[in-house]
């Protein structure tokens, strides 16, 4: 199986390399050189407008769950929320980071004992992770490895910036997901204890990057905050026989037009991680690496969260800097509160053209050289997950049937702040 194994990864890294070359010829998208066009508002203005609209109409059980939608029409099913719940905790963690205040610190631990509570079903005897709550307190099953991916991410950056407390706490939470892990062959599991759908991480030989990176950040996070051995040694265990060739390295993949671009950012992350946590120099090569090539697939994009994560591994040049700022400098909170309702650009071809950005199809999708201004496109629950070239989206939907947050420009607002690439009086 070993020699099996390597030889699987070897076919599977030298497919991803090639896709990298067809990708990098065959790309028909232009640098982000538009004028911007941003909303009149200071950015931090803004990240107030935000946070106050995500904690009021977005949370349950006294802000300690944090969701990413909120249906008008239907009955929401809190697919996603264990993702972005933890995606928004790494957003409040980089407040309390850069700000301090008595207030950024309790809504962090708000976030903290909203991860506690998506692993602590009905009084499970054992932790196990699952999708999200409702506010009736029903939850959802059958978590998958993008649920896992933000919630890792929440308790890494609350662990990392948190004082004592909410270092144990994370520590509890770190360890609680790394044992549903090596419990169960390195899956997620359900109520039943069988694996859930999408929560293999760690499959044999059909072992894909992505998850095999979901596997090797928990049992990292797991192994540096508790420094038991039980998580070093799985984590070893699992580098050792599934990361040859560093094909975590790898854990976004695209073709040309195939692309599942919601998996883009959770790449960004989760080798980030990797990457701060590892002391072994070849592999923190190998994640720096995988991390500053999932950053040249939207370095055209002004993809801020992508680019601030980025810029923690290596020094990202100030012209993608300033292309993420331009993006945040786009966002409009009266945009997002309007929900998923019709946005169409294509109309307005020959005004864009003068401005230098052209329209074209790519993928059976007419999509744009540059991206437009986030304001003028279609609102999504997470801009740095979807597409940045669309044109025309929710095309017919006069009225919204779902309302999103500003999770998205938090995340990315607060970790620029964090890193001292946007100023306060911005």
């Amino acid at each position: 199986m070993g020699l099996l194994q390597k030889l699987a990864d070897a076919l599977k890294v030298g497919a991803l390399k090639v896709t990298d070359v067809i990708n990098n010829i065959f790309d028909p998208f232009e640098e982000f050189i538009r004028d911007a066009e941003p909303i009149d508002e200071f950015l931090v203005l803004k990240a107030e407008r935000f946070e106050d609209d995500l904690l009021k109409n977005f949370s349950f059980f006294d802000g300690k769950i944090l969701h990413y939608r909120k249906a008008l029409t239907y009955k929401d099913d809190w697919a996603d929320q264990a993702l972005f719940h933890g995606c928004y905790t790494a957003a409040f963690a980089f407040k309390h980071k850069a700000v301090g205040t008595t207030n950024s610190r309790a809504q962090l631990l708000k976030c903290i004992d909203g991860l506690d509570m998506h692993q602590m079903v009905d009084r499970e005897p054992v932790r196990r992770l699952v999708r999200g709550f409702g506010p009736d307190g029903s939850w959802t099953d059958d978590c998958s490895n993008d649920s896992v991916g933000g919630h890792i991410c929440g308790i890494y950056f609350a662990w990392l910036y948190g004082d004592d407390e909410i270092k144990s706490r994370c520590n509890n939470l770190a360890m609680g997901i790394a044992d549903e892990l090596i419990n169960n062959n390195y899956c997620l599991i359900n109520a039943d204890r069988t694996p859930t759908r999408f929560g293999r991480l760690i499959n044999g030989l059909l072992t894909d990057p992505l998850r095999l990176a979901h596997c090797l950040t928990i049992l990292k996070v797991a192994a540096s905050t508790s420094n038991q051995k039980r998580y070093i040694d799985a984590y070893d265990e699992v580098v050792r026989k599934y990361n040859t060739g560093c094909l975590s390295k790898y854990a976004k993949a695209k073709l040309v037009t195939l692309d599942t671009r919601y998996d883009t950012h959770r790449a960004a992350f989760l080798l980030t991680i990797l990457f701060e946590l590892e002391k072994d120099e070849g592999l923190k090569k190998c994640y720096a690496q995988g991390v500053l090539r999932v950053f040249d697939y939207v370095k055209k994009e002004g993809n801020a969260w992508v680019t601030f994560l980025a810029h923690r591994v290596a020094q990202i040049d100030d012209k993608h800097i300033q292309q993420s700022l331009k993006t945040l400098k786009e966002f409009s909170v009266e945009a997002k509160q309007a929900g998923n309702i019709e946005r169409i650009n294509s109309t307005q071809a020959d005004s864009w053209k003068k401005k230098g950005v052209n329209f074209f199809k790519w993928g059976g999708k007419l999509v744009a050289s540059q991206p437009l201004p986030v304001h003028l496109m279609g609102q999504q629950e997470f801009r740095w997950q979807r597409d940045a070239h669309s044109v025309d989206d929710w095309v017919g939907a006069k009225s919204p049937d779902t309302l999103f947050n500003g999770g998205d420009y938090l995340v990315a607002y607060w970790l620029g702040r964090l890193l001292g690439l946007i100023k306060e009086s911005e």
